[in-house]
């Protein structure tokens, strides 16, 4: 067998840049970007006829049915429209630059593409919940489910051929700040520059050499990723883009902390960043959910107890310094009510020392890392124990990598909730498929969904 080289732990970070990182960017000396959201039901056309007046303002990006805009312009002409404006309800305007990257998930990759032919055992986390291969999701004849991945992409792999069925690319020319060179803004552009979102696809639909859970499923998906990281308001276009396209299932492996208060900056201002987040983000769950789309989110990987304010309040600080806030931080799209959140748990069962938890709806396999912590990573590398925990998964460049996540698990959610519509004609019914999933899972005091029923 070829040699096999695996890397040392690869830190994938896919990064949700704070609306305000472009809040403040100055094009020109006078010229400002910030970001609108208007008053409930407020049309597109009202908010643009506010400011058809002004000649050196115009919106750059929108989702308009929401209410929220990307908006640049020079600071006289922002000032005097939100000072005249009667439908606006927050800017930021007075926002200061403050990243704020968010991990996603880990991973290490492989070169060796043939590792699924030679052994075939490897996807443990599949096994369980097939009963070793007993009980894959079959696709039905009669509906046409599909899964809605607002992700990174899904690149070619030969395990997803014809998987996909919507391909549509929300990151704009020029990407992350205008610095991502290889981001055309050409809609159908999908390459999958990290590698996520074809993880994702794999674990719900693969049906080659790797199998997902259910293979063959249909994958609508929404690239908000580039090569680097994402605006907030790149993944809010992808939720109500895959509503609009009636994606049955939109599957949301990303999170955020913010707060949903007020927040005052260094200058002792007012910063309505986390605000706006929230409530943006609260908008589209709830539209996707009135068009009858079941969200799941993975609930992520920074090991919090999310019902441990302090804690939660301690992880935002550190990413935001110059902010402070009596206000509570929340994990989102996770915290909403109509969304399933999911964790992760290990090979033995137990929640996973990464993930997240305390919160979450539904934990399911995403693998662990306990091990190499226990071991080291030269003896857990050199005697493959990364196989016992970690899972299986898609590389876009066309073969096999190993990860772990609350990605993954949410993923699986994802397939395993497409089929539970598919079975039971819950087409635009989210509440009846949320209670078919809990009814799958065990009655510990953790939902653990660990077999297919």
């Amino acid at each position: 067998m070829k040699k096999i080289v695996y890397s040392l732990i690869i830190l994938l970070f896919l990064s949700i840049i704070s609306m305000s990182t472009l809040s403040k960017v100055q094009a020109s000396e006078d010229e400002l970007m910030i970001y609108i959201l208007t008053k409930k039901n407020i049309q597109e056309k009202e908010f643009k006829k506010e400011i058809e007046g002004y000649t050196n303002t115009n919106v750059i990006y929108e989702v308009p049915e929401i209410g929220l805009y990307q908006v640049r312009g020079s600071q006289r002409e922002l000032e005097s429209i939100i000072e005249h404006s009667k439908i606006i309800k927050n800017h930021t305007l007075n926002t200061k630059k403050n990243p704020d990257k968010t991990q996603i998930d880990y991973q290490t990759d492989t070169n060796q593409n043939s590792i699924i032919s030679e052994k075939k055992d490897l996807q443990w986390d599949i096994s369980r919940l097939t009963s070793n291969g007993k009980s894959f999701i079959t696709k039905s004849n009669i509906h046409n489910t599909t899964v809605a991945i607002i992700d990174s992409g899904v690149g070619n792999h030969p395990d997803l051929k014809n998987a996909v069925n919507i391909r549509k690319n929300l990151v704009p020319k020029g990407g992350n700040n205008g610095k991502e060179k290889l981001e055309t803004g050409d809609i159908s552009f999908h390459t999958d520059f990290l590698g996520h979102g074809t993880m994702l696809a794999g674990q719900m639909a693969a049906d080659g050499l790797s199998k997902g859970l259910y293979p063959g499923l249909k994958i609508n998906s929404y690239r908000v990723f580039g090569s680097e990281s994402a605006e907030s308001i790149w993944v809010i276009k992808g939720i109500i883009e895959a509503a609009k396209d009636d994606s049955d299932v939109i599957n949301l492996s990303l999170i955020e902390y913010v707060s949903r208060g007020d927040t005052i900056n260094k200058d002792g201002k007012i910063d309505y960043t986390n605000k706006i987040k929230y409530e943006a983000y609260e908008r589209a769950v709830n539209y996707a959910k009135s068009r009858g789309s079941f969200l799941v989110t993975a609930i992520g990987n920074q090991s919090l107890n999310l019902k441990d304010k302090e804690q939660i309040y301690n992880y935002w600080k550190k990413k935001n310094p110059s902010l402070v806030t009596n206000s509570q931080i929340y994990a989102v799209p996770a915290s909403f009510q109509n969304v399933i959140s999911v964790g992760s748990i290990n090979h033995q069962n137990t929640i996973s020392n990464f993930s997240n938890h305390n919160s979450a709806d539904i934990y399911t396999y995403g693998g662990d890392n306990r091990l190499v912590e226990d071991i080291g990573t030269e003896k857990y590398f050199s005697n493959r124990m990364f196989e016992k925990e970690w899972i299986l998964a898609l590389s876009p460049q066309g073969g096999y990598t190993y990860t772990f996540g609350t990605s993954l698990s949410a993923a699986k959610v994802s397939a395993i909730a497409a089929a539970t519509i598919d079975k039971n004609n819950y087409k635009n019914r989210p509440d009846l498929t949320q209670r078919d999933l809990y009814n799958m899972t065990s009655g510990n005091k953790e939902r653990l969904l660990l077999k297919l029923q």
